[in-house]
């Protein structure tokens, strides 16, 4: 079973999985493109029938952006914590307890002081939705420990470059922008953040789906990161660059919402998996970019909806994180 099925990381793990040995069922409360209906990880009763059958779990559904979760902290909590729990006892009532993979952030860090930030870093969450995701990881692992669940928790940074993500975050606004010589908005030139190419993540995900399916261990928590920090405006003056745009860039405050710095370490992932991002920054943007010159007409209606219509409905399952 696959959660947030729908959303950036969810759809393009589905369609690297299409075709392969594997049986998936997606669970998105938006349905997707092959006419699966509609599921709420809230929703005991359907999340019990999906899963009783499953070997493994990936859980990438959440109300996923940090903005969401200050917006409406009750609605942030109640999708992932208590939703994270409904999979939990799903699988652990299931006659296969079926292992789980649990899609985190690295927001559960709040602001470091030693870069890059490594798995063993304090967690210290800076707002609603990090708070959110540590409340759940805690889940996963009372249930490792307590039950016996055979779980990894993955912690994603800024992941960027699929064609079901949201128009608000960062890269496909600036992107979007550019391509159309709008103005690129920065909210704080010097935050620095870590940006991982979306087939990156789904090639580690495969590599720990393909573990899980033949260990019998649970996985420590693992970074799939870059290790690079790139700051706002070198991401705006970048993606300027190589659309051959003539936007301007509007330098305006940080939002004290967001941790001003952060790039993690993947030498566990390294190690565990012999995962490494194969995508620089340049290298992702430039396939991003192309893209959304090359699907832009269709995808504008799906990419670019306002955040409002999101909130209210299916961010509740997104899986841009």
């Amino acid at each position: 079973m696959i959660t947030g099925s729908s959303g950036l990381i969810g759809s393009a793990l589905i369609n690297y999985l299409s075709g392969s040995s594997y049986d998936i069922d997606p669970v998105d409360i938006r349905g997707n493109s092959c006419n699966f209906a509609p599921v709420d990880i809230l929703d005991t009763e359907m999340i019990t029938q999906i899963v009783q059958n499953c070997t493994g779990v990936i859980h990438l559904a959440a109300v996923s952006r940090v903005i969401w979760g200050e917006q409406n902290p009750q609605l942030c909590k109640e999708v992932n914590v208590d939703g994270t729990r409904n999979i939990i006892n799903a699988c652990l009532r299931a006659p296969n307890r079926p292992w789980l993979i649990y899609a985190s952030s690295r927001e559960v860090y709040g602001q470091q002081n030693t870069f890059p930030v490594n798995e063993e870093a304090a967690i210290q969450p800076h707002n609603h939705y990090a708070k959110s995701k540590v409340l759940a990881e805690t889940l996963v692992n009372d249930a490792r420990k307590d039950a016996g669940l055979r779980t990894a928790i993955l912690r994603f940074s800024n992941v960027f470059g699929g064609m079901h993500d949201y128009s608000e975050r960062v890269v496909p606004a600036f992107c979007y922008n550019a391509i159309n010589n709008l103005p690129l908005k920065v909210n704080g030139a010097d935050s620095i953040l870590d940006f991982t190419y979306v087939d990156d993540v789904v090639s580690g995900l495969i590599k720990v789906i393909e573990l899980m399916s033949t260990c019998d261990e649970s996985l420590p928590p693992i970074h799939f990161t870059t290790g690079i920090g790139t700051s706002l405006l070198d991401l705006a003056e970048l993606i300027i660059s190589l659309s051959s745009s003539s936007s301007n860039i509007e330098l305006n405050a940080k939002d004290l919402i967001y941790p001003s710095k952060f790039y993690g370490d993947y030498t566990r992932a390294k190690i565990l998996l012999g995962w490494h991002p194969k995508h620089s920054i340049k290298e992702g943007i430039l396939k991003y970019l192309a893209a959304l010159k090359s699907n832009k007409a269709a995808l504008h209606p799906t990419i670019m909806e306002n955040e409002d219509e999101n909130f209210k409905g299916h961010t509740r399952l997104s899986s841009s994180l």
